[in-house]
């Protein structure tokens, strides 16, 4: 039997990669196959404030952008998640 490294994943916050501040983790499946595919951290307090600041900080120049120009930003992000 082959035993594979699975990726531990890190939050996304404030364009970059950053590390939980747990290492408490949940392992993610592949449905098809119920293989393991990665872990997640089970982000803490602390790791969602970090997230909605930097949301916050954010929103101020997104709110700013013209409304076609956003939709252009939504539409591509759709095509690379599909």
């Amino acid at each position: 039997m082959t035993q594979t490294t699975v990726k531990t994943v890190k939050n996304y916050i404030g364009g970059e990669w950053v590390d939980s501040s747990t290492s408490l983790t949940e392992p993610v499946y592949n449905p098809a196959t119920g293989e393991v595919i990665a872990e997640v951290p089970l982000s803490t307090k602390a790791d969602v404030d970090q997230a909605v600041q930097a949301a916050n900080e954010a929103f101020k120049g997104w709110s700013k952008t013209a409304v076609p120009k956003r939709a252009r930003i939504l539409f591509k992000y759709q095509q690379l998640l599909v």
